[in-house]
């Protein structure tokens, strides 16, 4: 099987983020790195960083996110390219993971299906199918989740990262994203949202107790109807 490699993953600043003190390469060497594309598996090699100021910080830097006490800060998701990193040995292409939600959106397919169809279609003419070229549900799921929690979180406008704590998973930190991601949503496009199209501060509620409906008859069963055919009774609603 021939690797088809890509250019490494590395942090693209110099300084640490927290402290300002200089970053040093990492002292471990870098991971493999398997990356999922629209036009295939690619591989590359993810180089780390970690702030000089080993005393009092001890940050550690990653493309896309940096680490602090087993939490992962993850950048703005206009800041990650176009690949994203989701951990130290997978990756995502950006335009990948929004075609998947795209299908999901409109195909109402499952993650084992998304899996299915992407090892077939890029797969097909390998010998040998081996782990790290073979894609699985769980390792989309997680990519697809972060990749919606991140892009979320940019529309909503929030100001803060968003960060993975050491101790819970990905949909802890979903659910616990939710309530603040739908108050940042509301304030940026309800609070004071202005533009150029006619009538953009007119709404009209059609739903949530108020209901664009007709009159219906509440006699369901109000008279007897006659079928030519077999001569026999009917109990039908109104007419």
């Amino acid at each position: 099987m021939v690797w088809d490699y890509i250019d490494a993953f590395t942090p693209n600043i110099s300084n640490c983020l927290k402290c300002k003190e200089p970053l040093n390469d990492d002292s471990k060497p870098p991971t493999e790195v398997t990356v999922y594309t629209r036009t295939g598996i690619k591989f590359a090699q993810h180089f780390s960083k970690e702030c000089s100021n080993r005393a009092g910080c001890r940050t550690r830097f990653s493309s896309g996110y940096h680490s602090l006490n087993g939490d992962k800060v993850y950048d703005d998701l206009s800041d990650q390219g176009i690949y994203l990193l989701t951990s130290a040995n997978t990756a995502f292409s950006i335009d990948y993971l929004y075609e998947v939600s795209l299908l999901l959106l409109h195909g109402n397919v499952s993650f084992q299906s998304l899996a299915d169809v992407y090892n077939q279609l890029h797969n097909y003419d390998k010998e040998q199918l081996v782990s790290r070229n073979s894609l699985c549900r769980k390792r989309l799921s997680e990519g697809y989740f972060l990749y919606a929690l991140l892009e979320m979180a940019e529309r909503a406008d929030r100001k803060k990262n968003v960060i993975l704590n050491k101790n819970e998973d990905l949909d802890t930190a979903l659910l616990d994203s939710l309530g603040d991601l739908q108050q940042n949503f509301q304030k940026r496009w309800t609070g004071n949202h202005q533009c150029e199209v006619a009538q953009c501060k007119t709404t009209m509620i059609s739903d949530g107790g108020q209901k664009i409906d007709r009159a219906v008859c509440a006699q369901k069963f109000s008279m007897l109807r006659k079928n030519k055919h077999t001569d026999k009774y009917v109990l039908t609603g109104c007419t």
